[in-house]
């Protein structure tokens, strides 16, 4: 999942940026998602999805305003 989010990133700073996040918000994504949807299976997918979506739009301004709106809307 990181390796394929990191590919759509360009910009080395905003790479540095998604690593720290996927790094410090995965496993507490995976765990938010599980306790809703209540399948492993659906977690992963959702926490992937959740962090492709943050991936995509990392360029945007103030990612790091938007983080926790992001986390918590996605997929939820």
């Amino acid at each position: 999942m990181l390796s394929l989010c990191m590919t759509i990133i360009d910009d080395d700073s905003e790479k540095a940026l998604f690593y720290e996040l996927f790094k410090g918000y995965k496993q507490r994504v995976f765990a938010v998602a599980k306790s809703i949807l209540g399948s492993e299976s659906l977690a992963e997918d959702s926490t992937q999805e959740t962090f492709f979506y943050i991936a995509k739009n990392i360029s945007r301004n103030s990612i790091e305003n938007r983080m926790s709106f992001c986390l918590c809307s996605l997929y939820l």
